[in-house]
Parts: C-alpha cells; sequence; structure tokens
C-alpha cells in the first residue's frame, strides 16, 4: 500500500507541477494590467484608468513580482539563469503560504477567499459522493434479482434517461420553477460576519437539499448501470455456479459472492466520478446562488482577479488527485491484484 502511496504521490506532483507552469502562463498573457487590476484603477470597460504614478506602479509591480523575468531561464536575447529571482517562483512561493499571493480586488491572499467558500463545496460533494454509493448499491443488486424482469427493464430504462439529462439544466429548471412558485430565488443566505462556516452550513442544510440533488441523481444513475453490468457478468463466473450447485441462496450469492469482485471496477470510477462531481458543482453553485468555490471562480473571472482563478483550478486538480489515490487505495484492499 505504501509503495502505491508513494508512486502515485511522485505522480501527482509532477502533473500539478506541469499544471502550475500552464496556470501561470495564463496569468502572464490574461488580459488587463495586473498592477492597474491590484490598484483598483480600471474601469468597467477595461480601459486603462489614469492615476498611477510612475513609482507606484513600479512598486506595486516590484510587490508582485510583475517586473521580474517570467521562469527560471530566460532563452531571448540569449539564454539565461535567473534562479529564484523570477516571477513563477513568487507566484508558487506565495501560493505555497508564504501569502505574496494576492487577490488583485483586495489584496487578500488567495487561500483566505479559498478557505471562507472550500467547506461548502467540499460538504456537498462528500454527501453527493456518499449518497451516491448509498443508493446505487443496494438499486444495482435489487436489479440483478430482478434480471430481465420488468422492474429490471424499467428501472434501466429510467436510469438511462437520468444519465442524459444534465444536471445544470434541471437546476435551472428548478430554480425558475420556485421562483414563479413562490417570488424568491432558492439560494443559501451569506454567511454572518464571525459565525463558523460549517455551522452555517448545517443551519442551512434545507437550501442544499435540491442542488445535492441535481448533484447526485446523474452520478446514481451512472454508478448503478456499470454496478448492475459488473454484477450480471459476475453471476456467469464459474464459483458463482458452484455456489449455486451447492444450494447457496441467490441473495447471499450476490451480497457475499458477486457484489465484492463487481465493486472493485466500479470503485476504480471514482477517478472519473470525483472530477465530475467537483466541476459540476462550480455550476451548481452559481445556479443555486450558494457562496462555494464555484461563486468564487465566477466572481473572480468577471473581476480578471486571475490568482484566485487559478489557485481555485490547482485546489481543483489537488481535490481530483486525492479522489483518484483514495480510489486506487480501495481497489487495492479489495483486490489486491488489481494495482
Amino acid at each position: 500500500m505504501w509503495k502505491i502511496i508513494a508512486q502515485r504521490t511522485i505522480s501527482a506532483a509532477i502533473v500539478l507541477l506541469i499544471l502550475s507552469v500552464v496556470c501561470f502562463t495564463l496569468i502572464r498573457i490574461a488580459p488587463g494590467d495586473p498592477v492597474e487590476i491590484y490598484l483598483g484603477r480600471i474601469s468597467a470597460d477595461d480601459t486603462r484608468g489614469s492615476g498611477i504614478t510612475p513609482a507606484e506602479y513600479q512598486r506595486t509591480a516590484q510587490f508582485l513580482g510583475t517586473n521580474l523575468p517570467a521562469f527560471y531561464i530566460g532563452l531571448t536575447p540569449k539564454m539565461t539563469w535567473h534562479g529564484t529571482d523570477c516571477h513563477y517562483h513568487h507566484w508558487a512561493a506565495g501560493l505555497l503560504g508564504n501569502g505574496s499571493s494576492l487577490s488583485y480586488r483586495d489584496a487578500r491572499p488567495v487561500w483566505e477567499h479559498i478557505a471562507e467558500v472550500l467547506p461548502l463545496t467540499l460538504f456537498i460533494n462528500i454527501i453527493s459522493l456518499f449518497l451516491t454509493f448509498l443508493i446505487a448499491i443496494p438499486l444495482a443488486t435489487y436489479m440483478v434479482r430482478r434480471h430481465q424482469q420488468w422492474p429490471d427493464r424499467a428501472l434501466s430504462n429510467l436510469l438511462f434517461a437520468l444519465n442524459t439529462i444534465p444536471a445544470f439544466w434541471v437546476g435551472i429548471l428548478i430554480v425558475t420553477w420556485a421562483a414563479s412558485q413562490f417570488g424568491a430565488f432558492i439560494g443559501m443566505p451569506i454567511v454572518p460576519y464571525g459565525s463558523s462556516r460549517l455551522g452555517h452550513i448545517l443551519a442551512n442544510i434545507p437550501t442544499l437539499i435540491l442542488p445535492i440533488f441535481c448533484l447526485t441523481y446523474g452520478a446514481v444513475a451512472y454508478i448503478t448501470q456499470q454496478l448492475r453490468t459488473a454484477l450480471v457478468a459476475e453471476k456467469q463466473q464459474d464459483y458463482i455456479k458452484t455456489a449455486r450447485a451447492k444450494g447457496v441462496s441467490e441473495n447471499k450469492i450476490i451480497r457475499k459472492h458477486a457484489l465484492r469482485n463487481a465493486l472493485t471496477p466500479i470503485f476504480g470510477l471514482i477517478n472519473r466520478l470525483v472530477p465530475g462531481l467537483i466541476g459540476g458543482s462550480f455550476l451548481i453553485e452559481i445556479i443555486f446562488n450558494l457562496q462555494g468555490m464555484g461563486q468564487l471562480t465566477y466572481t473572480a473571472i468577471n473581476q480578471h482577479d486571475w490568482p484566485v482563478v487559478m489557485a481555485v483550478v490547482l485546489l481543483t486538480a489537488i481535490l481530483s488527485i486525492a479522489g483518484n489515490i483514495v480510489a486506487d487505495l480501495l481497489q487495492n484492499y479489495i483486490d489486491p491484484r488489481t494495482i
């Protein structure tokens, strides 16, 4: 197990390094002057404002690191080694904890912004993932027990339909319906100053029921279909036929034998499910006006606050990689031969 963790950690570090270079490059070529955005002198139509003295501009550029060479090595006009005196090192060091990676809009560290909204995003994703398997496993088991009977056919058609309906479309329909019926917009109230983030989430759980539903139904449909297929294939194995010949009940065969082996590839689907849930939750948060990472990203993009956007991108990658490692460990625990 430790060998798997070490291998996945090294791979994750390489992926994050490459992604950080891509994110930094996007920040460098993004529209708008970072110094002017940071100083708050840029107008709504993105034209350059006035009133910035050369000394103030230079001081701010030095503080943000935008006056430094881009990377450790310069290629023009000749190859030059800049060492740690480059913008990428300044930006990466700020992300890793020295506090120098600041939001362009309010000069706060980007991790302070993320820490305020991360609990809600993690909460709805963890609950959604838990509900997905809580519903999908017994539902797939029931369908296999009724294989080729009308409950199995009806549920298969229903799951196929649910799997093709976009969650954001369902969310928009729900919000539109609620606004027309009740004259109110569904959303979570802003967190009062000084209150606990987790306490505020728990106190407003009813406002999260519909967003979690939109985030979960598609995953339930997908996992149930995959698990049903795996169970049907598993029931054709010789050891299942042997157990059936010995008089073992069908329910016990499925629960004690087939389900364990069928779950091995299903847990591997977490590799695909976690990134999809996180990406989907961003849209759901915007639609339902939830103060999570999706809403933060949307606001930051509109305000050209690129350090916040790229920090969210990197954190999303970290969460996805963590989900992949957990999936690999679960697969290895169930069947060490798979990895």
